[in-house]
């Protein structure tokens, strides 16, 4: 597939807001470094990756939804003052993160919302409160800690959309192979009242995390679906 044309006129900063997984750890890096050096490619100068309260090496703070909202909170404000424009690129944890973040504070520059792979509720629940113990294990090995007060601090994804911030241009994600973000899933969110103007994509034979372990073909797919700044794609449903 050849390299997408790029404007270098308009350019403008990418937040990354990661999953439960930490950016830190060596089994997300590929995944983290194809979303910054694929964003580079569609014109973004600038990319923020955050990271959450417990995926830190240097800190012993545990995962929360509350602890999560106020770094984006911050982030976010951050943009505001000294970027022009800014678009939120979100995965998995980090679509909730971002939603509810929204919900708390007012925006004026933000351009676009990605969302990637949001999980419904009922898959939190299987992870972090029937299956806590093996969950919590694998977290830590993927370099995050959390407790077991991490699913009582989540609000789902379905009650925080839609709101008014992401009634901008607004993209939900995921792919054919995703086992904790079906596609019907995201078919779902778009369905419910006031969501109409979100736009949805789905990747053939995208997992869960995409980076540059997988197929060429669908680490392409991936970025051009969800990274392209073709607004007519976008705007149209």
């Amino acid at each position: 597939m050849s390299r997408p044309h790029i404007d270098r006129q308009g350019q403008k900063k990418l937040l990354v807001f990661p999953g439960v997984g930490s950016p830190e750890n060596l089994f997300y890096s590929d995944v983290y470094t194809l979303i910054e050096e694929g964003a580079r490619r569609f014109a973004f100068d600038e990319i923020r990756i955050c990271s959450w309260p417990g995926q830190k090496r240097t800190s012993n703070d545990k995962l929360t939804l509350h602890g999560a909202v106020s770094i984006a909170k911050e982030v976010i404000k951050e943009a505001e003052n000294h970027s022009e424009s800014y678009s939120i690129f979100c995965r998995s944890f980090g679509t909730i993160v971002c939603a509810k973040a929204l919900n708390e504070i007012a925006v004026s520059g933000l351009d676009r919302i990605i969302l990637w792979g949001p999980p419904p509720y009922s898959v939190l629940w299987g992870l972090f409160k029937r299956d806590f113990e093996t969950t919590r294990k694998k977290a830590l090995e993927k370099g995050t800690r959390i407790g077991g007060e991490f699913f009582n601090s989540i609000t789902p994804i379905e009650t925080l959309l839609p709101i008014s911030s992401l009634n901008k241009k607004t993209l939900i994600a995921t792919g054919t192979r995703d086992k904790y973000c079906p596609p019907i899933f995201i078919d779902y969110l778009k369905s419910l009242k006031g969501c109409g103007d979100i736009h949805t994509e789905v990747v053939q034979d995208a997992e869960h995390e995409v980076s540059y372990k997988c197929p060429e073909n669908v680490r392409e797919e991936y970025l051009q679906k969800l990274l392209s700044e073709n607004d007519s794609k976008i705007l149209s449903s």
